[in-house]
């Protein structure tokens, strides 16, 4: 258990310093607008609740889980991350990395590749419950469904699929690591970078492909 929690703390570790590097693409602030729930005594009509920022975890576990993780919640562009609005972070990257960090398709993974799903889902769903996650405005109401490790597998594979952006050699912008005789052309030292801390994007990308790589090999 220890080990899951330091994996854990380091997956949202990576995440947070990538964004300080670069956002996430077309990422959007933390959904915290009211959230709606059902009148007990007054059938299908919605009433205000409270905000993503004021629920204990209690209470938004207790909400309506009714949104299957179809693509609007896959791909949701709100971040996951509650604490830090510098520091935005992609449910898709989440995803991502976890599925990297667990190796779910590696070599050694044969008769594993489901146990190790079980326990990325299980670091997901801690995840959001820990950040009141909601993925959408459409149905402010509703939860998404917890993941199982059956989903988990489906979701990593669907973004196998669907992404085949091979570019890997997008500029790095943000660490204040990078050539200082740069700073007088007019960039200032802390948009330079060394490429040794890659943005939210490319630890995406650069998961994905190692997952991909994995994948296809087990095929």
């Amino acid at each position: 258990m220890d080990n899951i929690v330091d994996i854990v703390k380091e997956i949202w570790n990576e995440l947070v310093v990538a964004s300080a590097v670069e956002v996430p693409l077309n990422i959007k602030t933390f959904y915290d607008e009211m959230v709606k729930v059902e009148d007990p005594e007054i059938a299908k009509v919605m009433v205000d609740f409270k905000r993503p920022s004021e629920m204990s975890i209690d209470e938004y576990k207790s909400l309506p889980a009714k949104n299957n993780w179809q693509s609007n919640i896959k791909y949701s562009l709100y971040s996951i991350n509650k604490d830090d609005a510098d520091a935005p972070i992609c449910l898709c990257h989440l995803i991502m990395v976890t599925a990297c960090k667990l190796k779910v398709f590696g070599d050694d993974a044969f008769g594993k590749v489901s146990s190790r799903c079980k326990v990325g889902a299980g670091m997901i769903n801690h995840i959001l419950e820990t950040n009141l996650f909601f993925p959408l405005l459409e149905l402010p109401g509703l939860a998404y469904r917890a993941l199982n490790e059956e989903t988990f597998k489906s979701c990593v594979i669907d973004m196998l699929k669907v992404s085949n952006d091979t570019n890997l050699q997008r500029t790095y912008v943000g660490d204040g690591e990078g050539t200082l005789e740069l700073a007088g052309l007019g960039i200032p030292p802390i948009a330079l970078t060394d490429g040794s801390m890659p943005s939210s994007e490319i630890l995406f990308k650069r998961c994905l492909h190692k997952v991909k790589a994995l994948f296809e090999s087990q095929q």
